[in-house]
């Protein structure tokens, strides 16, 4: 809202305020709190907030039982003077905008109260005020009209120096006299709402004048001061714009070493995590190696162990096989009738000091045994050729195989019903196989033959064809003799 806007805005309170207002008392508050049972307690010293804007209020008044209020919003009433806020120790929050207050006055007992805000009253219009009773002080501006300098109506924000957020905009503040009288001496001011007052148009360099002598604000009217506006600011006030720029220039070196500084300590980062993750690699490569070589160690040393053994046990070896008989003779010795093997344990019971040790034995006896299946396989190689069949083309019947046998075969004797009844089976369906490849033979021959016959008939019917066109021809050829002659 703009300073006529504001003018225009308080110029409607004064009519207001002649007409009178609510009156804030105990028994208003009790109904308050009972019809907005959702927001307070009914007994007042357990509020914490009390909500009373738009409600008409004129004075403050009957809120010395709400001793633990922390915010208090009395905006858009009637008030006209800052008063009954004594027992309202612990208030943080005041907000007081839209009414027709002249003065700040009244805030000795809250020295808790952090913000207040006062935007769109009456302050520094005193001298224009009917209602005024007090003096104004008065001085001269470049043209010679008296101004307000409107010193007495803020004094009282100097009884507050707990004040971190002021918010005094859209008032009648004329005399630049305030920064240095009022502003200067708040030692927690952060933030400072002054726009939309006369003053701010007489402060040359308002915003950077603010900055550079409240060391403590940190925000102003409608932006932020950062460190980058601080600095620049206190510039500007010791030397001007030369001064300012040469800052400007400073922080723009410091801004770029800052980033490279940045770029190499990423770089130096990057560079560790690459060493480290190298090392990493190396140390599992590492393992991998060993544990390969552990395992390689561990299958070559059984091998080793086998081919490391002493030259004497190769000569038993040698000897023992030397002794061992040959396959013909251990076949005809398992061929003999049992009286001979027994004879032949007995013999083997009397030499056994001679024989080679027990070990020995074993490895002989396992060579035995293959020789052994290697003689029964051919055997019975030998009987499968030997069973053979005649030619099913001169005679549909199969001739009985020859199978020789013989008590020293090892084989079991055969069934001959049994191979008898599996060679009819064979034989019919070697008849049923043939008998569909016979017919679908025959249909070839057949459709061929066909084929054949009417190639012939077509090539009939064509030499016919040509021969009466020659007739025809020789015909015409006669005709048009005759006429020629004629």
């Amino acid at each position: 809202m703009s300073s006529t806007q504001c003018s225009t805005h308080n110029d409607s309170m004064d009519g207001d305020s002649s007409h009178g207002g609510r009156q804030l008392t105990q028994k208003f508050l009790k109904e308050l709190f009972k019809k907005e049972w959702k927001m307070y307690y009914r007994t007042p010293e357990l509020n914490e907030k009390l909500y009373l804007h738009y409600k008409g209020v004129t004075k403050i008044e009957g809120l010395q039982d709400n001793v633990k209020l922390r915010s208090l919003y009395l905006q858009e009433n009637l008030i006209e003077k800052m008063e009954g806020l004594d027992t309202l120790t612990d208030l943080c929050q005041l907000n007081l905008s839209d009414n027709i207050i002249q003065k700040v006055e009244g805030l000795a007992a809250l020295t808790k109260l952090e913000t207040i805000q006062l935007k769109r009253n009456r302050i520094g219009k005193g001298l224009n005020s009917v209602n005024s009773q007090q003096p104004q002080i008065m001085s001269e501006d470049e043209a010679g009209q008296p101004i307000s300098t409107c010193i007495g109506d803020l004094e009282g924000l100097l009884e507050c120096p707990s004040l971190t957020v002021l918010d005094i905009s859209d008032n009648y503040i004329e005399d630049p006299a305030i920064l240095p009288e009022i502003l200067e001496k708040l030692p927690n001011l952060a933030v400072l709402y002054l726009q939309g007052n006369p003053v701010v148009k007489k402060i040359r360099n308002y915003r950077k004048t603010l900055i550079a002598r409240i060391p403590t604000l940190k925000y102003l009217d409608d932006r932020p001061v950062f460190d980058e506006d601080r600095r620049y600011a206190e510039a500007f006030a010791r030397g001007g714009l030369d001064e300012e720029r040469k800052e400007r220039d400073i922080l723009k070196q410091e801004k770029e070493d800052a980033h490279w500084k940045n770029h190499e300590a990423f770089r130096e980062m990057i560079r560790k995590a690459r060493e480290e993750k190298k090392q990493a690699e190396d140390e599992a490569k590492k393992k991998v190696e060993e544990e390969i070589l552990k395992q390689d160690n561990e299958k070559a040393q059984p091998n080793q162990e086998e081919q490391i053994q002493p030259e004497e046990s190769n000569e038993e070896l040698n000897q023992s096989i030397q002794k061992a008989p040959s396959p013909e003779k251990f076949a005809q010795e398992e061929s003999q009738p049992e009286s001979n093997n027994i004879e032949q344990d007995n013999n083997a019971n009397n030499d056994e000091d001679e024989e080679p040790p027990e070990l020995e034995q074993v490895d002989l006896e396992l060579e035995r045994l293959r020789e052994l299946e290697q003689t029964k396989e051919q055997k019975q190689k030998e009987w499968l050729k030997q069973v053979t069949y005649q030619n099913a083309q001169d005679s549909k019947e199969l001739d009985k195989p020859f199978i020789p046998w013989d008590d020293s075969c090892d084989l079991p004797k055969p069934d001959l019903d049994a191979i008898q009844k599996r060679v009819e089976l064979l034989k019919e369906q070697q008849v049923h196989e043939e008998t569909p490849l016979i017919e679908q033979q025959q249909r070839q021959d057949e459709v061929g033959v066909e084929l054949e016959v009417e190639a012939e008939a077509e090539e009939r019917s064509q030499d016919l064809i040509v021969g009466e066109e020659d007739d025809n021809d020789n015909e015409k050829l006669d005709y048009t003799d005759l006429d020629e002659l004629d």
